[in-house]
C-alpha cells in the first residue's frame, strides 16, 4: 500500500516536471527552478538571434530608418515653409488693406474737394403792390448735382415769429400740384430760382411784420457710391409797413436765418 502511494507521488512529480519544463529551468547556481525568461543562456541565444536577423536584414532596417528620418525632416521643413507662406500671405493682406485704405482716403479727399455743395440765396424787392422774394439754389462745388429734388415753402405775413415747435411743413400755391421740383445745379452755378409774391394789400398797418421762407433739397454727387446729401434752410424777414393812398410798401429791415431748420447732412440727422 505504501509503495503504491510512493509510486503515485513519483509519477505526479514526473508529470509536473514535464508540464513546467517548457517554462522553467533548474538553476544549479541557486538550486531552484527559475522562469526561462531569466535564463542567461536563453537570453544569449535571443541576442544572437537578433544580431543574426539584423545582419541578414541590415540594409532594410537602415533604409526604413533613413526613410523615417527623411519623412521627419521633410515634415519639419514643410512646416517651416508653411509658416513663411502664412507670414507672406498676412503681409500681402496687410499691404493690400493699407493700399485700399490709402486709395479710399485719396478718393474721399477728392470727393470732399470736388463734390457739389448746395445752399440758397435770397433776394427781395418791392414791385408795385407786391413784395417779391426770390429763392435760388446755388452750387459752390466743382461738379454738378445729380438727381436733385427740392421744395420751397413760405408762411405768409405774420405778426409774431414762428413758434419753437413749428414743423416746417411743405406748402404749395393754391391750385399747384403737390409735387417736388427736380433740378440740376451746374458746377459753380445757380438754379432758376423760385419767386414768391406777397400782395401789399394784406400788409398790416403800422405793425412789425414777419415773413418766413423755408425749404429743403436732396441730391447726390456725380461720384459713384456716395451718400445722398440733404440741405434744409429757413430765412426770416422782418419789415416795417408803409401805407399811402396809392400803394402799401413793406420795407425789409432784417433778413436772417431762422433759429431752426438750417442744416446740412449729418447736422440734419441730429436735429
Amino acid at each position: 500500500m505504501l509503495s503504491d502511494q510512493c509510486q503515485n507521488y513519483e509519477q505526479a512529480a514526473d508529470e509536473y516536471l514535464k508540464a513546467v519544463e517548457p517554462h522553467f529551468f533548474f538553476d544549479e547556481a541557486y538550486g531552484i527552478y527559475m522562469p526561462k525568461t531569466y535564463n542567461p543562456k536563453e537570453k544569449h541565444k535571443r541576442l544572437k538571434k537578433l544580431w543574426k536577423n539584423f545582419r541578414n536584414h541590415w540594409a532594410t532596417i537602415i533604409i526604413n530608418l533613413a526613410t523615417v528620418i527623411g519623412i521627419w525632416v521633410y515634415a519639419h521643413y514643410a512646416r517651416l515653409q508653411w509658416i513663411e507662406m502664412q507670414r507672406a500671405a498676412n503681409a500681402a493682406t496687410s499691404a493690400a488693406s493699407a493700399a485700399q485704405q490709402s486709395a479710399d482716403t485719396a478718393r474721399d479727399a477728392l470727393v470732399a474737394v470736388q463734390r457739389a455743395f448746395i445752399f440758397t440765396s435770397n433776394n427781395w424787392v418791392q414791385e408795385g403792390n407786391f413784395m417779391k422774394v426770390i429763392v435760388a439754389w446755388e452750387n459752390s462745388g466743382t461738379t454738378p448735382t445729380k438727381d436733385m429734388i427740392m421744395h420751397v415753402s413760405w408762411s405768409g405775413l405774420r405778426s409774431a415769429p414762428l413758434p419753437r415747435n413749428f414743423s416746417f411743413p411743405d406748402v404749395w400755391h393754391d391750385g399747384d400740384p403737390h409735387t417736388f421740383t427736380h433740378e440740376t445745379i451746374p458746377a459753380k452755378g445757380r438754379g432758376e430760382g423760385i419767386e414768391i409774391r406777397i400782395p401789399s394789400s394784406i400788409i398790416p398797418t403800422n405793425a412789425v411784420t414777419y415773413y418766413f421762407v423755408w425749404g429743403w433739397a436732396h441730391y447726390h454727387d456725380v461720384f459713384p457710391k456716395t451718400r445722398e446729401h440733404v440741405v434744409k434752410f429757413c430765412n426770416e424777414y422782418t419789415g416795417s409797413p408803409t401805407h399811402t393812398d396809392e400803394i402799401s410798401i413793406l420795407t425789409v429791415d432784417v433778413a436772417d436765418a431762422c433759429a431752426n431748420h438750417n442744416c446740412a447732412d449729418e447736422e440734419c440727422e441730429n436735429k
